[in-house]
């Protein structure tokens, strides 16, 4: 399990798509599911970097 979570990569999920950080922060902390947890951290993860990459890119 520990092997699972350090290897999570960002990935865009369908049924997450729209919703805000914010929103994504409060859906993982009410979760309970680690399995679910796991599938908002990595969209979580994906908004980031989406974010990083339209800030940092090079014009």
């Amino acid at each position: 399990m520990i092997d699972k979570i350090s290897n999570i990569k960002p990935k865009r999920n369908k049924k997450l798509k729209g919703l805000t950080l914010e929103k994504l922060k409060t859906m993982f902390e009410n979760e309970d599911l680690l399995t679910e947890k796991l599938l908002i951290y990595q969209q979580i993860c994906y908004l980031i970097e989406l974010t990083k990459n339209q800030l940092f890119e090079p014009s």
